[in-house]
């Protein structure tokens, strides 16, 4: 069986936790609720961080949201679009195609135990990245990565 989301093989997982199902599961099946799955950011690796906020900022006139750093927030009209040198780091000579697309949930615990029940393969874990903000990362059949983005 794949993930009906990602096409991933199975895997085991340990959770380690309380968690409640935000929709009802189908009936008569054995997996947890599906979470509704909305895309609130776009991550793109960067090599140089100053030219390419140089450029989102002052080119293309994109609102910066809060101070750059090693990753760098702008308003993208709805979905921001978010500078990250560790991603274009992580890519190495393929800067290219190295996106992460980031999924809103109302719980990443609940998103993480619904969709790894359907096979998706973790790369990353959930945990805090800021006070409040909680995100587990996997991939999908080509190796991109997809990332749920929320409260824990």
């Amino acid at each position: 069986m794949r993930c009906s989301l990602c096409h991933a093989k199975p895997r085991k997982i340990l959770y380690i936790g309380e968690m409640t199902a935000t929709t009802p599961t189908a009936p008569g099946s054995a997996l947890p609720a599906l979470p509704q799955l909305k895309i609130s950011m776009i991550s793109l690796g960067v090599r140089e961080m100053a030219r390419s906020v140089q450029f989102y900022g002052e080119t293309l006139g994109l609102k910066m949201l809060g101070q750059p750093g090693e990753v760098t927030m702008f308003e993208g009209g709805g979905v921001r679009v978010v500078l990250n040198r560790p991603l274009g780091t992580a890519a190495g000579n393929e800067i290219v195609g190295a996106v992460e697309v980031i999924f809103s949930v109302d719980s990443v615990a609940d998103a993480h135990l619904a969709l790894a029940a359907r096979g998706c393969t973790f790369i990353r874990e959930p945990r805090e990245i800021y006070p409040g903000g909680w995100a587990a990362t996997f991939t999908d059949p080509d190796g991109h990565r997809l990332t749920i983005l929320g409260p824990r």
